[in-house]
């Protein structure tokens, strides 16, 4: 008798570490699956803000050297002698102002 219970409480024992084992797989999964999306939605964040800058500094860049370029065709100068001085590629230049008209 004495036999039986050890061989019932080692596979009680047995069975009760087995579902501990599962348990912690299951939250270990869980935490790294909400980890994984906290970083990812921060990683996606600051890409999209930093994207976001970009666009803009770009976009002002765009409307400041379109603003020089109008007032120095105002006096005259061409479009090969403005892009240079508003730091612009000319074909770019070119569009930005066809694409105003």
């Amino acid at each position: 008798q004495s036999e039986v219970t050890d061989q019932v409480l080692q596979e009680d024992i047995m069975s009760t570490a087995q579902l501990l084992k599962m348990e912690g797989h299951q939250e270990g999964l869980q935490e790294g699956i909400q980890e994984g999306m906290r970083a990812g939605i921060q990683e996606g964040l600051q890409e999209g803000m930093r994207a976001g800058i970009q666009e803009g500094l770009r976009k002002g860049r765009q409307k400041e050297a379109l603003l020089v370029a109008r007032r120095l065709l105002a006096t005259g100068m061409t479009l090969e002698e403005i892009a240079p001085i508003v730091d612009f590629p000319l074909a770019e230049l070119q569009a930005l102002l066809a694409r105003e008209d």
